[in-house]
């Protein structure tokens, strides 16, 4: 209510204003996005990117210090954008591990063939670049991991709480996020088997599913749900 009543407050030429500057800032993530992936980081310059947006190269650089800097912002907004796109196809879930195994589909699905902009800046265009744009990448990671994490051990009815099971959920959450990379790389970026990607994709599931059931087993602090 206080954000309703503060916003109210607030004159609408500032309201304004400000969700013009939204709109461009977007824009003009959206411009950089698009060319990047279709042409590459290096090959593309600050005018094709102002140009694509309808802006001056003046407007890019009110909004970002440089090319660096559009990078960087792109790989947070993926970030956000494939978290809440895998967070809510989990909440949607029935069970944890349905959660987990909708959430290997959906990246493929809803983030890989449906945002192929997106998959090849964050696994291609961002990799080997500055330690800005790397340790950006690095904190998406770690987000992604602990959501991963966390999923892992909700699949236990009863966690004990110690190092060693803490330990465990991040081992197998550092695993699934790799393997899915890895796939993603392989088939997408480097072959291009997008036809095939889906069939990949549920063997990838099964495969999880099951290293997840087997691991967990390994470890006393982590017992199984008697229906999986």
């Amino acid at each position: 209510m206080k954000t309703t009543e503060n916003q109210d407050n607030v004159p609408r030429h500032i309201q304004r204003r400000k969700r013009d500057k939204e709109f461009r800032y977007k824009t003009l993530l959206k411009a950089a996005e698009s060319l990047f992936a279709e042409k590459g980081y290096n090959e593309t310059s600050i005018e094709e990117i102002a140009s694509l947006a309808e802006v001056s190269p003046g407007t890019v650089y009110f909004y970002f210090a440089n090319k660096e800097d559009l990078l960087v912002n792109l790989i947070r907004e993926i970030g956000i954008h494939l978290r809440q796109l895998l967070g809510n196809v989990y909440a949607g879930a029935q069970t944890a591990k349905e959660g987990m195994n909708s959430v290997g589909i959906a990246f493929f699905r809803d983030f890989c063939l449906r945002s192929p902009e997106k998959l090849s800046i964050f696994f291609r265009e961002a990799v080997g670049r500055s330690a800005l744009v790397e340790e950006e990448r690095k904190i998406v990671y770690e987000l992604i991991t602990a959501d991963i994490k966390n999923a892992v051990m909700q699949i236990s009815d009863s966690l004990d709480e110690n190092d060693r099971s803490r330990l465990a959920a991040e081992i197998i959450a550092v695993c699934i996020v790799g393997i899915y990379e890895k796939l993603a790389y392989h088939y997408l970026l480097w072959s291009n088997q997008t036809s095939q990607i889906m069939d990949i994709a549920e063997d990838a599931v099964m495969v999880v599913s099951g290293g997840i059931t087997n691991l967990l087993s390994r470890f006393p602090a982590f017992p199984q749900k008697p229906d999986g």
